[in-house]
This record gives structure tokens, sequence and C-alpha cells, in this order.
């Protein structure tokens, strides 16, 4: 891997901030989707029994959520440590 530029890394930081805030209103606005289905919506979710790429290896289905969902906190952890370790190196500590 190629080593980033001081300006580069600070670009990439709020690029991946970024593109967690766009995540986070995609959620918002799929989380009110799902509250206002009604009841033919709801029926058809209760009958699918088709394919789709969310319901792959129902086996596991649930093990893997857990896995998925895991490792993403630790990639928002980890984008936070980072920033916080960016600001602390440009004299911007956290207060106490």
């Amino acid at each position: 891997m190629e080593k980033s530029t001081p300006q580069e890394l600070m670009d990439d930081i709020q690029e991946a901030k970024n593109l967690l805030k766009d995540l986070g209103r995609r959620v918002f606005r799929i989380s009110s989707s799902l509250t206002e289905l009604n009841e033919e919506d709801k029926s058809f979710f209760r009958a699918f029994r088709g394919q789709h790429d969310l319901f792959e290896k129902e086996a596991v289905i649930h093990k893997r959520l857990d896995e998925f969902y895991k490792a993403s906190e630790g990639y928002v952890e980890l984008l936070k440590d980072v920033n916080i370790r960016l600001l602390e190196l440009t004299g911007r500590p956290r207060p106490e």
C-alpha cells in the first residue's frame, strides 16, 4: 500500500466521515420506510420465499448478521480513534 501524504490522510478521514453520515441518513430512511409498511407490504414479506442477497446462506444468516454488525461497529470506532489521534497531532486535543 502506498503511503498517504498528510493532506491525503486528512481528506480520507473526512471522506470516510461523509460516507458514514450519508449511510446514516440512508439507514434512517430505510427505518422510516419499514415503520410505514402497510398490511399488503407486510404480507409480501411474510410470504416471501424468493432469492435475495439478504437471505444468502440461510442456515447461518443470524450468525453472519451478528458478525457483520460487530465488524461495522469496529470500523466506526476505528474511524473515531483515527480522527481523535489526528486532532491530537494537530494540537487540538479533546477538552477535559
